[in-house]
């Protein structure tokens, strides 16, 4: 499991990063970014074994993910 802290390493100011290494660019869209982010979770949730880990997965990186994305555009993340 990756360490939340280490989540947000020094990367491009236009990207974010997944813990695997995929970088998704952000642009004004959001809602393109949020189907960008989206469908690379889904293929995290296909390389896991079962649902309930899927799901396990699919919602630690959608926080990972989405935290970086609120941090990029100013926001906060509760």
């Amino acid at each position: 499991m990756i360490d939340e802290q280490n989540s947000t390493t020094p990367q491009s100011s236009s990207t974010i990063k997944c813990e695997c290494g995929f970088e998704i660019l952000v642009v004004p869209d959001i809602k393109s970014v949020g189907s960008a982010i989206d469908g690379h979770i889904e293929q995290h949730r296909k390389n896991q074994p079962d649902s309930k880990q899927a799901d396990m997965v699919a919602k630690r990186i959608h926080q990972m993910l989405f935290r970086q994305l609120f941090e990029k555009i100013g926001g906060f993340y509760i």
